[in-house]
């Protein structure tokens, strides 16, 4: 339990003062079964979770640098969010101005939608030169969608090397479609910094990428793009 704190307190995993204690974000230690281990591996399309299924809601894993485009090896801490407490938090640009590059995929089915302006919530949504800004129900997100970019392909190759096969149908599926690059995200770990943090623009990217992440570590995504709150598909 100390251990936890710690872990917390690092991360700056503090309640903002005025919040109400309804919006606290939720820390979640999640040790993966070596069952779970091996059904994910067995089918690179499926993440095992068998946490809640708010349909309003996030989840991320921490355990992660900014070298891993937001994939965590080992997928132990895991971070959710309810996205209507982020009405509370304030979104900042990002420290790079070219914006952060994510592993976290898109479609190529809801980039044709984005682009065309026929999105579910194309209404909250601005584009200009390819970078986009969603400013819906107090989430405030500036992203774009690219085509994979060679370091997420590298990575794909080292993380199934010993399981190539897989390999190949992970790379398969980015290929068919795009992954997010964040510009601009919410700052929720550490709002006091008014700043933000590579983790915040992960959390960013998991609220608009696909349900399901194919990528072993990126967790499942929200897919508000596709999918507006409240929504029961």
């Amino acid at each position: 339990m100390l251990q936890t704190l710690e872990n917390m307190a690092h991360l700056g995993l503090r309640r903002r003062p005025g919040i109400p204690a309804v919006a606290l974000l939720s820390v979640l230690l999640v040790l993966v079964s070596a069952a779970g281990l091996r059904a994910e591996l067995s089918r690179p399309d499926e993440i095992v979770d068998s946490g809640s299924k708010n349909k309003d809601s996030v989840r991320i894993y921490l355990d992660f640098t900014g070298a891993s485009l937001g994939r965590s090896p080992y997928r132990q801490l895991l971070f959710s969010l309810e996205l209507p407490a982020l009405k509370y938090y304030r979104s900042y640009p990002v420290a790079e101005p070219t914006g952060w590059s994510t592993a976290v995929f898109v479609s190529s089915e809801t980039e044709k939608k984005l682009r065309l302006g026929q999105l579910p919530i194309s209404a909250h949504i601005k584009g200009r030169g390819g970078i986009y800004l969603l400013d819906y129900k107090g989430i405030r997100i500036g992203f774009g969608l690219e085509v994979p970019p060679k370091a997420v392909f590298d990575l794909i190759a080292k993380t199934y090397e010993n399981l190539p096969e897989v390999g190949h149908t992970v790379k398969e599926r980015y290929r068919s479609g795009y992954t997010i690059r964040i510009y601009e995200a919410e700052n929720v770990l550490e709002p006091e910094n008014q700043l933000v943090s590579y983790p915040e623009a992960i959390l960013a990217a998991a609220i608009l990428g696909d349900k399901e992440q194919w990528f072993w570590g990126i967790h499942d995504a929200r897919d508000l793009l596709n999918k507006p709150m409240n929504s029961s598909k």
